[in-house]
């Protein structure tokens, strides 16, 4: 019986420049400190909700945490998690498109203005830490150190 060491694997590419990279890493410090400051919002309003939304605001005030968490993991490491930039990306411009539809709905949608705003300036600047991380590259096949 042989034993078998796992180690990770980073994407190979083209170096990302040092200035990208700490740029990139200031973008998704400000995006963890917003979805904290939301996520702390959120429980204050988890503990005042009525009894029917009390489900509904936990779910967004510990989700805005799991948002929190993983900026800071592709901050650290953006170019070692295939998808979670993607899925990231996605859920922020989900929730601005959503949202715009809402603007013109009647009944008015309350803080659709303010989820185009927050969201619409998240999924800005993940894209742009995205694009400067080259982070596309972590889908490329890589071999694993032995």
């Amino acid at each position: 019986m042989s034993s078998t060491t796992i180690a990770p694997t980073v994407a190979t590419g083209p170096a990302v420049a040092p200035w990208r990279r700490r740029l990139a890493s200031g973008l998704l410090a400000v995006a963890a400190i917003s979805a904290l400051g939301s996520a702390a919002g959120g429980i204050a309003d988890l503990a005042t909700a009525d009894p029917e939304l009390k489900v509904l605001e936990a779910w967004r005030a510990y989700g805005l945490v799991v948002f929190a968490g993983l900026f800071v993991l592709l901050a650290l490491h953006p170019r070692a998690m295939p998808g979670v930039w993607e899925l990231a990306i996605f859920d922020k411009a989900a929730l601005t498109l959503t949202a715009m539809t809402w603007l013109s709905a009647e009944p008015p949608v309350a803080d659709a203005a303010v989820v185009v705003t927050v969201d619409g300036a998240l999924t800005v600047l993940l894209v742009a830490a995205y694009l400067l991380t080259r982070a596309w590259t972590a889908w490329r096949p890589t071999r694993a150190s032995a």
